[in-house]
This record gives structure tokens, C-alpha cells and sequence, in this order.
């Protein structure tokens, strides 16, 4: 990549992994079976998290460890983050989630969800959407 800025990573084509893209897009292939867990936040708006989910923190715990992220709009210089944290699973199938929202404080816990792509609402809705299945 000759220029990294406005550089942004995420999973462009709905297919469960991350992709990069800069000055062109380079499309990332899971060969190897690999699952993901990817999140997205949503705040309830006034007198909760802003609508958007920004600075929810998002804690994916498997083998007894728990990696944690935090929604932010964006880093850098010309960019914009995706609004999916992305957590790869490695071949597990599925994790405990624990989404913590920053202005109310609410917390919501979802033990034993399956790998794949969630919207956890700060009013404790769970909301699953559709991963396309990889093509080569």
C-alpha cells in the first residue's frame, strides 16, 4: 500500500471476515474455517448511550480469557470505522458476549452465542443478521 490514509478495515462483502481497503480493496479469504463473532452496539439515544453505540465496550470471552473492544467512529486521518467490533473465534463455534453501555451503565450478557453477526440493543434486544457464504 503506497498511501495509508483514509485506509479502512472491515468485513465489506458480508462474509464473516475482515477486508482492507486503502487506495484499492484487498479482500481477505478464510480458507482455513475460522468463526468470528462481530458486534454492533446501539444506544438507546436521550437518556441512554448515543444511538450509534459509540464508546460501548464489547468483551468476547473464550477459553477463559475475554478480549475486549470499544465502538468508536473513527482513527486516523480520512476515515471511518466500521460499526461491527469484529472478534475472531479461531474454530469455536461460539463465546459469551458482554456489551457494556457507557451512559447508562446497562450492561447485557449473552452466554453461549453462536459465531456470527449480532446488533445488541441497550435495552437488552438481541437482533442476528446474515453472513453471506464465501465465494472464491
Amino acid at each position: 500500500v503506497e498511501n495509508g490514509w483514509g485506509s479502512i478495515v472491515g468485513d465489506i462483502d458480508d462474509d464473516g471476515d475482515l477486508d482492507y481497503i486503502a487506495k484499492s480493496a484487498f479482500r481477505n479469504r478464510n480458507r482455513f474455517g475460522n468463526q468470528a463473532i462481530q458486534i454492533r452496539p446501539r444506544g438507546m439515544g436521550e437518556g441512554g448511550t448515543n444511538r450509534s453505540g459509540y464508546g460501548a465496550r464489547v468483551g468476547v470471552t473464550f477459553d477463559g480469557v475475554t478480549r475486549w473492544q470499544q465502538l468508536v467512529g473513527a482513527h486516523g486521518i480520512s476515515s471511518q470505522d466500521s460499526p461491527w467490533l469484529h472478534f475472531g473465534l479461531k474454530k469455536r463455534v461460539q463465546a459469551d458476549v458482554s456489551v457494556v453501555f457507557p451512559a447508562s451503565g446497562t450492561t447485557r450478557t449473552f452466554n453461549g452465542l453462536a459465531a456470527g453477526r449480532y446488533t445488541v440493543h441497550e435495552d437488552g434486544t438481541l437482533e442476528t443478521h446474515t453472513i453471506r457464504a464465501r465465494t472464491e
